[in-house]
Formats: structure tokens, C-alpha cells, sequence
């Protein structure tokens, strides 16, 4: 996964998104990319769904490179906050309890 990650961010550099690049543009590409892969989960389409979250992945990691942060940083923030919610499944979403 690492390999994949540094792969990812080198090619960031080497098209100029993390150095001439905004953190709000590539923000905008992140909705984008989830919005292409929730209409793929709608219609059930497999290889757009595979390549709708690969490419939703390639703006999140872009996006930490571009915050001083690395993407394991911020999925081991995200889990510590998650790990104790309590909550249930509604509509088929877990939705946390305040």
C-alpha cells in the first residue's frame, strides 16, 4: 500500500497538482470523484465503482500531501474518533447517536 500511496503522490509532483495546485480545487476533485462513484454504485457498475474509489483515493492522498499531512494520519484520526460511536443502521446507513 505504500508503494501505491508514494506512486500516487509522485505523480501528484510530477503534474504539477500539489505545487501549483489549490487545496479547495482539489477538494472540488474529490466531490467530483465520489459523486462519479455513487452514481456507479447506483447502476451497479463494478469496474466504475473500482475505479470511482481508486480515484476518490488518488484526491484524498493528493489532498494530505497538499496539508502537510500524510493519508495514514488522517485514517488513524478518523478511526480513533470512530472506534467508541454507538449508533445503528437506518435507511441501510450507520448513523451515530449524539
Amino acid at each position: 500500500m505504500q508503494t501505491l500511496i508514494n506512486e500516487v503522490i509522485k505523480w501528484g509532483y510530477d503534474k504539477g497538482i500539489i505545487e501549483k495546485g489549490t487545496t479547495s480545487a482539489q477538494a472540488d476533485k474529490t466531490l467530483e470523484e465520489a459523486n462519479e462513484l455513487a452514481e456507479a454504485v447506483q447502476v451497479e457498475d463494478w469496474n466504475e465503482i473500482k475505479d470511482g474509489i481508486g480515484d476518490t483515493m488518488v484526491t484524498l492522498i493528493l489532498q494530505a500531501e497538499m496539508q502537510d499531512l500524510k493519508i495514514e494520519q488522517c485514517l488513524e484520526y478518523a478511526l480513533e474518533q470512530i472506534q467508541g460511536r454507538k449508533g445503528q443502521i437506518i435507511n441501510g446507513q450507520f448513523v451515530k447517536e449524539e
